[in-house]
């Protein structure tokens, strides 16, 4: 099964051998690809191209993945044809509310590995400086203190 991102620049599949796989469709390269277990069943994007949802054969429930390329400035090279996947673990959730590294739902610590954007030098003051990214990329700024 497969999908397309909101804007139709990408192309997503789920294989049978449990791979999750992103094509750039303008230029028909491989860009992601990763693995989970068990078997995804069913896979879509969401309308603003935030995340990819998928079910998986014999979990109850649905998984939420973020587009990192909404949240961080990240360029998609091809793959190379030697890559290997990265095998992706499905969170999960224990009856008392902790997760597998035995933290409380919800409460992940913050991650300040992040090193701050440095937005480069205005060109002119007779120029505008304009941005490639992605309209649902600026309508998440309106709502920056509630994902923090």
């Amino acid at each position: 099964m497969c999908t397309f991102s909101a804007d139709f620049k990408w192309l997503i599949a789920a294989t049978s051998d449990s791979s999750i796989k992103t094509w750039d469709i303008s230029s028909g390269k491989l860009v992601d690809w990763f693995t989970v277990t068990p078997l995804c069943v069913s896979l879509t994007m969401s309308p603003s191209g935030e995340y990819l949802v998928t079910v998986h054969a014999g979990s109850p429930g649905i998984y939420l993945w973020a587009n990192s390329t909404i949240y961080s400035n990240v360029l998609l090279h091809p793959l190379p044809e030697t890559y290997d996947p990265l095998q992706l673990d499905l969170p999960m959730i224990t009856m008392d509310g902790r997760d597998e590294n035995n933290e409380v739902a919800g409460e992940a610590e913050a991650d300040d590995s992040v090193p701050e954007f440095k937005s480069p030098e205005q060109i002119s003051d007779e120029l505008v400086t304009l941005s490639l990214v992605s309209k649902s990329h600026w309508l998440n700024l309106l709502d920056l203190d509630i994902i923090k």
